[in-house]
């Protein structure tokens, strides 16, 4: 092709590639990325088989149907729409053909519909030389505004078009109709020129760039030679194409994850399996719809893997409609003990597509996953594929340790412990609390309530997890109680002991305590038993007050000077002291 303003000529395969090789663009005027339809139809045709044909709104539109676009808002806007009436089957709007996308490309449109009492669903295909896909699709259209619909097209797509059905129910007559405003292609569609160099990642036979996280993950990166794809040795991935490759559902008596083909009539299912792009392949499906409660869960355990520092888990969910549920990922180290907390969580995917997720694994003993599914509406699915693991990640032939809890039973019992499965397993039984041993968390974890529900095999022996925690918190408060209370004792006794040691200080010697002045304790007995058994009293003075000891010639004693009278009543003895 020549560009049409400088003359330069660009291979055919870079015409409508999403990127633009001709310094005015004139490579993708034909596709453009983006078509309102206000300047015309962007390259989009109509379905030469079409019973019913799309419009295109000019001016003021019939009655009944939107008077804005979506695009600008006002009445001058233009959009595309197909109105129902008795001869109405489906109708196709075609997209131009593009030659490359990348691995990471989405499509977007929005529409507008009223319906009625009659039905009518839209649908979108990606079509190449070889198949035709349907990517996205719904029979339940929302009505009376613009609704946005966001895609993912097919990775490494080459030599392609768009091609969006709608069909509306011929009993539904003019008052029915669908629009559609403002296709697009994101711009992340562009697959990257070839770099001088990948600066650390690693390089496809093309020269195009790659994470080394990437490879082996079920979806191509290098989208000219599929490089990246190529060579997995070494590496743990299963499509459940042919079975669960180990994986294994863990509660009993509870909802669970199946095989399930996609299913074509694509109302809140996968309309693809990921691994294939078609309807060929086989995901793990948890159908929410078929009586589970809000609140509901499905889990799924891993085999067993060794401890490791340079693991990750990548995985592809999808999920109708939006907010239809989470999933929460656990680790376990031992079976038994304290309940683990979610080590990564995916709350509320936001569109019904196959989406990646990859996840760091830090575990420093041998260990085992758990994929929960909780159902937050009562219709719709979750679905799960292409499980792998990079390089770092090995199975673990060994078992995991069994943390036993004591039991409440009055009666004595036994448990055979080499019957026990140290493996979370498909046929469960009773529920045994798992402990986790975590060395990293990239995210805040809330607390599980998991634990309650799911089942595992313990032999002859159930752990039983409630009452066991209700045993233990009552012995531990009655331990402190005691506690408290001898804390409490001794110190009563530590403290009567001081004052008793300092009572007994006071009390003796009697001299020396009669020599300190400002002691304001002492014993009454001890004093008037020494003034009656050494002193003469014939001493004293005859009056009752102002006594003085003297000698027998009549001096003052100054040792007693400070005394007052010591007086005996009645045979009682006292005495007092200034």
């Amino acid at each position: 092709m020549e560009c049409i303003t400088d003359r330069q000529c660009i291979d055919g395969s870079n015409v409508c590639d999403f990127r633009h090789d001709c310094s005015d663009g004139s490579d993708e005027i034909s596709c453009p990325l983006v078509c309102n339809f206000d300047d015309g139809m962007c390259g989009w045709t109509q379905a030469v088989s079409n019973n019913n044909e799309w419009l295109k709104k000019e001016g003021t539109p019939p009655p009944g149907l939107p008077s804005q676009d979506h695009s600008t808002s006002t009445h001058t806007g233009q959009y595309m729409y197909l109105l129902g009436d008795t001869d109405s089957q489906s109708s196709v709007l075609e997209s131009p053909s593009y030659t490359q996308s990348s691995s990471a490309c989405s499509f977007s449109l929005y529409y507008h519909a009223r319906m009625g009492t009659a039905s009518g669903s839209l649908a979108v295909y990606l079509t190449d030389a070889n198949t035709q896909t349907l990517i996205w699709q719904s029979a339940i259209l929302i009505e009376n505004e613009w609704t946005p619909v966001i895609i993912n097209t097919l990775p490494c797509s080459q030599d392609f078009q768009i091609k969006i059905y709608a069909h509306i129910d011929p009993s539904g007559g003019d008052s029915t109709y669908i629009a559609i405003d403002d296709v697009r292609f994101t711009s992340g569609c562009a697959y990257e020129s070839v770099p001088s160099n990948c600066n650390g990642l690693s390089s496809c036979q093309s020269g195009h760039c790659y994470s080394a996280s990437q490879t082996c993950n079920f979806e191509p990166d290098c989208c000219i030679d599929k490089t990246d794809e190529s060579t997995c040795a070494g590496y743990i991935m299963c499509d459940f194409d042919n079975d669960f490759c180990g994986w294994k559902n863990v509660l009993s008596g509870h909802s669970y994850w199946d095989r399930h083909t996609p299913f074509t009539h694509g109302i809140t299912e996968p309309f693809y399996d990921h691994t294939s792009y078609s309807n060929n392949g086989y995901f793990l499906h948890f159908d929410v719809s078929n009586g589970v409660p809000v609140g509901g869960k499905a889990v799924i355990g891993s085999f067993l893997l060794q401890p490791t520092y340079s693991c990750n888990m990548r995985f592809f969910y999808f999920a109708t409609p939006a907010h239809v549920g989470s999933l929460n990922i656990y680790i376990i180290t031992e079976l038994g003990g304290a309940p683990p907390d979610v080590y990564q969580s995916i709350p509320h995917p936001q569109h019904s597509q196959w989406t990646l997720f990859e996840m760091s694994l830090h575990v420093n003993k041998p260990f085992q996953i758990l994929i929960e599914g909780v159902a937050e509406l009562q219709e719709g699915c979750l679905a799960l594929d292409d499980i792998s693991f990079t390089t770092g990640c090995d199975k673990y032939q060994g078992t995991l340790p069994v943390v036993t809890t004591p039991s409440m039973s009055t009666t004595s019992a036994t448990t055979s412990t080499a019957a026990r499965t140290t493996e979370l397993t498909s046929t469960p039984t009773s529920w045994s609390t798992l402990s986790i041993t975590r060395t990293r968390s990239t995210t805040t974890k809330p607390k599980s309530t998991i634990i309650s529900t799911v089942a595992t095999t313990l032999g002859e022996g159930e752990m039983a997890t409630s009452a066991d925690t209700v045993l233990y918190v009552g012995v531990s408060g009655a331990v402190i109680l005691l506690v408290l209370i001898a804390i409490v004792t001794l110190a009563v006794y530590c403290s009567r002991r001081k004052q008793r040691r300092r009572f007994e200080a006071i009390r003796s010697p009697f001299s020396q305590s009669i020599m300190n002045q400002t002691y304001a304790y002492y014993d009454t007995d001890t004093v008037t038993d020494f003034a009656l058994s050494d002193v003469d009293t014939s001493l004293f003075a005859s009056d009752d007050t102002g006594m003085k000891m003297k000698d027998k010639n009549g001096v003052d004693n100054p040792l007693y000077e400070p005394m007052n009278a010591g007086k005996v009543h009645g045979g009682e003895k006292q005495a007092s002291f200034a």
